[in-house]
């Protein structure tokens, strides 16, 4: 099931998903929380409107989970993660708590914070099994501390609650910011999805990889999954958006798998892409922000070897494969039934490997 950023039109679904795990806390006792009225859409606008909202859909694209996050002392705070009860099993609180720290983690905080009930087991205890620590009241800051306070008044602590925090920039791995002389290479989340719609559908970016531009919705299908995937993230592999001072630039990845966002990266050896707007090509910033990864996955990753692949007749990328001090290591032609312009060439491949990279660097 996807995950994605909330939409406007979410708003009012999100009211039933939130009102979704009343049986659960009336079968363990808690008639005073069952019993709350669930938020209405208006209480989710402000979340919306900062691009913190993010929802779990189903085949039809309707919610059935979504973590809201807000910023309390200066720390992105969970306020809701909820998913539906019918729809438990699939990690899906997991997957949305992993786009909510990767935007965390991309806007530079190094923690992320919430209040739970200490002994519920989808409460506490799921918290704790993903990394999460118990935050020490010595330790709250005053929004923090005043968010308790609220829950006292409300009575919701006739059941034991504690704060919890992830520590987002100790855990091992993780995409880094990187940054060039020219662009800000940032780890890509939902909150990009706009600007990969844009470069998308421009077909002259396409031409070589569908001879076409790219639907919103096969936008949304092919990216949706990518923004929202942390699988590469243990080993500091994934997708990276690129800005420079005039704006969004394009996108660079290491380690990435087409046709399985979530197919674990292999450790000793990742794949290389770009793609970026037409207004910069031809600027050397496709080499510029690919050197700043491939120094990343041979420096501070470790990997072995990198490749990348492209048509034989594109001629941009491989001068820029060139330029990185890849080699080329074989053509083939793939049978396709729909085959590209100049497919009947051939697919092109060249890597370099991690004493190739040291080498050239001394």
């Amino acid at each position: 099931m996807p995950i994605r950023l909330a939409r406007r039109h979410d708003l009012p679904l999100l009211t039933a998903v939130d009102a979704s795990d009343g049986a659960l806390f009336r079968a363990a006792g808690m008639d005073l929380v069952a019993d709350m009225p669930p938020g209405p859409p208006e209480a989710f606008a402000p979340a919306l409107a900062a691009g913190t909202l993010w929802v779990a859909v189903d085949e039809r694209d309707l919610p059935v989970g979504f973590v809201r996050v807000e910023l309390v002392d200066g720390h992105p705070h969970v306020d809701q993660l909820i998913v539906r009860p019918d729809h438990a099993g699939h990690r899906l609180g997991a997957r949305l708590l992993e786009a909510a720290e990767a935007w965390a983690r991309s806007a530079g905080h190094a923690a992320m914070t919430l209040t739970t009930y200490r002994d519920l087991p989808w409460n506490g205890p799921y918290y704790e099994r993903l990394g999460w620590r118990v935050l020490p009241e010595t330790e709250h800051g005053p929004g923090l501390a005043a968010a308790r306070r609220h829950e006292r008044d409300r009575g919701l602590d006739r059941w034991p609650r504690q704060a919890m925090v992830t520590d987002l920039a100790s855990r091992p791995g993780g995409r880094p910011v990187l940054t060039t002389p020219r662009i800000t290479l940032r780890p890509m989340t939902m909150e990009h999805l706009p600007l990969l719609h844009r470069l998308d559908s421009d077909p002259e970016v396409m031409r070589h990889l569908l001879g076409r531009a790219r639907t919103p919705e096969e936008i949304e299908a092919f990216w949706g999954p990518r923004c929202a995937g942390t699988s590469g993230d243990a080993l500091g592999l994934g997708w990276w958006v690129g800005c420079a001072d005039d704006g969004f630039v394009g996108w660079w990845d290491l380690g990435r798998s087409d046709s399985e966002p979530g197919t674990p990266v292999r450790p000793d050896a990742a794949e290389i892409g770009w793609r970026l707007e037409r207004r910069h090509w031809r600027e050397g910033l496709a080499t510029e922000g690919a050197l700043a990864l491939l120094r990343h996955g041979f420096e501070t990753v470790g990997l072995a070897r990198i490749w990348a692949e492209t048509l034989a007749v594109n001629a941009g990328s491989r001068g820029v494969m060139r330029k990185l001090g890849m080699r080329h290591v074989r053509t083939e032609v793939r049978s396709s039934d729909d085959p590209l312009p100049g497919a009947e060439l051939g697919d092109v491949t060249y890597e370099i490997t991690a004493d190739e990279w040291r080498s050239q660097r001394t």
